[in-house]
């Protein structure tokens, strides 16, 4: 006979197991958890599936209540499987709305809305008007925390209306309640206001989201005495349902209000727990690289309102630690996670059929959490490189600027302007228009300018931290008020974050060699290119084969193996990676910025060498250098830029060098075979960088440089687009 429950008692029964009082022992919820562990046994041994499935959904719901991501996952994929096996659609789609809940946790909003949106065709086949409006609402919210305040508007509205038509009361409040936050994000306080404060007065007092919509909504409309009020009732209440993420919404919302009320220290006191309950989360994310990358975006205002108001108490050091703890995080852990296993996975298959996945997703795992840099390790790091370090905030109206020197002193600044401005001034530095100089010597004026007095001597190195839009931007183009590009004055190098040079150093150390000893890949020109995306056809690179030849003329004899037309094939590129210390590309680079997976460099007869390609790689290389257009492109996000150069750190290599710009096949050849000279002499890459971009600055001011013409040879006129392109991510030497 089969075991028999009705569906709410065993709801209930789960809820009253497993959901974790305030403080609750570790130990108690295990035992509790074995409890349910039983039951499960039981309801698979009488065949009562949907009741099975009903155990592992309630369990992963718990489980995620209570923090723990990635057993959360285990157990819903568990509920997912029993569910559709027995053709219990509706618990199916539960179980949907629960993998976009935790998508969401993750800042992964797209993902999130996708399974909202396959939960929402489930209950519509089903006749789940309850269950419809709840996928709505859901996913009204991700719209709403993705900046998409108009769709997810309307997405509520339309669950409210369906709430409405149905018997069960509370189920209205908790859609009105969502619309309450959702006029708080389309600039209508006062609606919120009016919704909230009534839904108050009938009694809704057990809902976080309620007093964290009101405290936002008094707090727009400048009554900040009582949207503190609010969120501290909100805070309470997150602390006794054991709900972190919640807690840490109410405290920033709280000490966005004492700062306005001219309470600074009360202010940082409640940030501070903010940032602590964020990396309790973030240390519990489900240990895949795709599901880490959305976390720091979504934290990205509380860390602007951290660094504010740090910054306003003078904090310098600690407002630093907080953008650094920011910074670059998936990609820190993604490395550390690779050097803890010394090894790549192989014949990664990124586009499973888990319910978490879709072909857009990075199925590597990342199974390390790194601690955030502190000061100490900055300077620490500073002294090992010989570098003074230059390190960038943005928020939507200023931009933070700290140096820190090697000797340990830091200065910091806030510049009064914003990001918008920025990133204006950052596309017409990349055209190739008359009008690039003066945003040259404006951009000059707000990131480098205020800090100039802090800066070395003439000739030193310097180590770029970007955030946001500069990482489109090389530095080495600005111009100061002298009429001198930064470059005359400085070798520059840049990173997503500082930690990455620590586990970047650690790892190189068992694989050092000599300079003179470095074995090169030169892979260039190939034949029958494949076509972009859209269908077009790359132009041939005829110039990359000059450019291979230029390269091997100045590196010793047999140093080196050529890959070059016909001969650039996958396998035997693939082949042949891991035995070289240097790998240079002269190919076409396609960067996909929507899918970062496919992006590619071209190779002969429509192959491809894929950024899933170099993520399954190893590499022994300490320099990778991409000489195509636009290589260092592609999606900015918290974690720098989503493209092929990180794919290059993951498989192993300690620098790349690549182009932000496009590259100018009449002057890279010569460009780039100068760079290896001097970085054969000298082992110094950023300063052999330099060098080669300040001989062909002087010979283009010399009018050194002509190309053929249909009027006969034409000198051409000094322009940073056509020296400037590369840039040097990663180790300096």
């Amino acid at each position: 006979m089969k075991l028999r429950a009705p569906k709410c008692l065993s709801i209930a029964l789960l809820c009253a197991l497993l959901l974790p009082a305030q403080g609750q022992d570790s130990n108690i919820l295990f035992e509790k958890e074995a409890l349910i562990q039983s039951k499960l046994e039981q309801a698979r041994a009488q065949g009562a599936h949907r009741l099975e499935g009903q155990l592992y959904e309630k369990w992963g719901e718990a489980l995620l209540n209570a923090g723990d991501l990635e057993r959360a996952l285990e157990k819903l994929e568990s509920a997912a499987a029993v569910f559709e096996s027995a053709n219990a659609w509706n618990g199916y789609g539960r179980v949907l709305i629960l993998i976009g809940r935790l998508h969401r946790t993750h800042g992964n909003y797209r993902q999130a809305i996708q399974r909202y949106t396959d939960a929402l065709a489930i209950f519509r086949s089903v006749g789940d008007r309850a269950g419809e409006s709840e996928a709505l609402r859901l996913m009204g919210m991700s719209y709403h925390m993705s900046g998409n305040h108009r769709e997810g508007l309307e997405l509520i509205q339309q669950a409210v209306e369906i709430a409405r038509q149905l018997p069960r009361g509370n189920l209205l409040q908790s859609r009105l309640l969502m619309l309450g936050y959702a006029y708080t994000q389309t600039g209508e306080p006062q609606r919120a206001i009016d919704l909230l404060e009534d839904l108050l007065r009938q009694g809704v007092t057990t809902r976080p989201l309620l007093f964290w919509s009101l405290s936002t909504a008094y707090f727009q409309t400048g009554r900040y005495d009582i949207a503190e009020s609010m969120a501290t009732q909100g805070l309470d209440l997150a602390l006794s349902l054991g709900k972190p993420e919640a807690a840490r919404f109410c405290l920033q919302a709280r000490e966005g209000a004492r700062r306005r009320l001219g309470r600074l220290e009360e202010a940082a006191a409640d940030i501070e727990e903010a940032l602590r309950l964020s990396e309790q989360i973030r240390s519990r994310l489900v240990p895949m690289d795709f599901m880490k990358l959305g976390f720091a975006s979504k934290d990205k205002e509380l860390v602007n309102d951290a660094v504010d108001v740090l910054y306003a108490l003078g904090r310098y050091k600690r407002a630093f630690e907080v953008a650094e703890q920011a910074r670059g995080r998936a990609f820190l852990d993604l490395l550390a996670s690779r050097r803890a296993s010394n090894e790549i996975p192989t014949d990664l298959d990124l586009t499973d059929d888990s319910l978490m996945l879709s072909e857009d997703d990075f199925q590597l795992p990342s199974t390390t959490s790194v601690e955030p840099a502190t000061f100490e390790l900055v300077v620490g790091e500073a002294k090992r490189l010989g570098s003074t370090v230059i390190t960038y905030w943005f928020n939507s109206d200023a931009a933070y600027i700290w140096v820190i020197q090697p000797e340990g002193a830091i200065h910091c600044v806030r510049v009064r302007v914003s990001e918008k401005r920025l990133s204006e001034l950052i596309s017409q530095a990349g055209s190739r228009a008359e009008a690039t100089r003066p945003a040259l010597q404006e951009l000059y004026r707000y990131l480098i300018g205020s800090v100039r007095h802090h800066l070395p001597r003439s000739g030193s190195r310097l180590t770029i931290i970007p955030h946001g839009s500069l990482f489109d931007l090389p530095f080495a183009v600005l111009i100061d008020d002298r009429g001198k590009y930064f470059l005359e004055d400085y070798a520059i190098h840049y990173a997503p974050a500082i930690a990455t040079f620590e586990l970047i150093d650690k790892r190189r150390e068992s694989q050092k060699s000599d300079v003179a000893a470095n074995r090169y890949l030169l892979a260039a020109n190939p034949t029958k290119p494949p076509r972009m995306p859209d269908g077009s056809r790359l132009s041939p690179l005829a110039g990359s084969s000059l450019e291979l030849e230029k390269i091997a003329a100045r590196l010793p004899a047999g140093s080196s193996q050529v890959l070059n037309g016909s001969a650039l094939r996958v396998d035997d590129l693939k082949r042949s990676l891991s035995d070289h210390t240097v790998i240079h590309f002269a190919t076409h680079a396609v960067v996909d910025a929507a899918r970062p997976l496919d992006s590619f460099l071209a190779l002969s007869y429509g192959e491809r060498l894929t950024t899933r390609d170099v993520y399954s790689t190893s590499l022994r290389a300490d320099m990778v250098m991409l000489s195509a257009c636009r290589s260092a492109s592609g999606a900015v996000s918290a974690d720098g830029v989503l493209g092929l150069t990180r794919a290059f750190f993951y498989a192993g290599a300690a620098s790349v060098v690549a182009s932000v710009w496009d590259i100018p096949d009449d002057v890279a050849p010569d460009l780039v075979a100068d760079f290896y000279e001097q970085y054969r002499l000298s082992g110094q890459k950023d300063r052999s960088l330099r060098t080669a971009q300040l001989r062909l600055l002087g010979r283009l001011r010399a009018g050194n440089v002509q190309i053929s013409t249909a009027a006969g040879l034409v000198a051409l006129r000094e322009h940073p687009a056509l020296w400037a392109g590369f840039v040097l991510l990663g180790e300096p030497q």
